[in-house]
């Protein structure tokens, strides 16, 4: 969770505003997430090594938000679950889900 912590905090340092829109990209056979940032000042990318599972898929979030909840957990690992395209995204420490199921 670190590396994610940090990755997301060097990539909003490209921009002072408040809310920044980051895109995430889950990259299943590269076990790895690409997040990005692309604004009028600068651009960056970090990626992050990852145990994912499931479809390929990218998503646009508030990079403040992604930061404050992984600040927020106190376990080393998080898990990310999305059931549909549309639905709200959940952010949790990875023991914690077990058991869950999509809508």
């Amino acid at each position: 969770m670190l590396s994610f912590l940090k990755a997301l905090e060097r990539l909003a340092s490209h921009s002072d505003k408040s809310h920044v829109t980051a895109i995430l990209e889950f990259d299943l056979d590269a076990q790895q997430v690409r997040a990005s940032l692309n604004n009028t000042l600068s651009s960056g990318t970090e990626s992050i090594d990852a145990k994912l599972w499931g479809c390929e898929f990218r998503l646009k979030c508030d990079i403040r938000y992604l930061i404050d909840t992984a600040k927020a957990i106190s376990r080393s690992d998080l898990r990310v679950l999305m059931a549909a395209p549309t639905a709200p995204l959940v952010v949790a420490p990875f023991d914690a889900c077990v058991g869950y199921r999509g809508v």
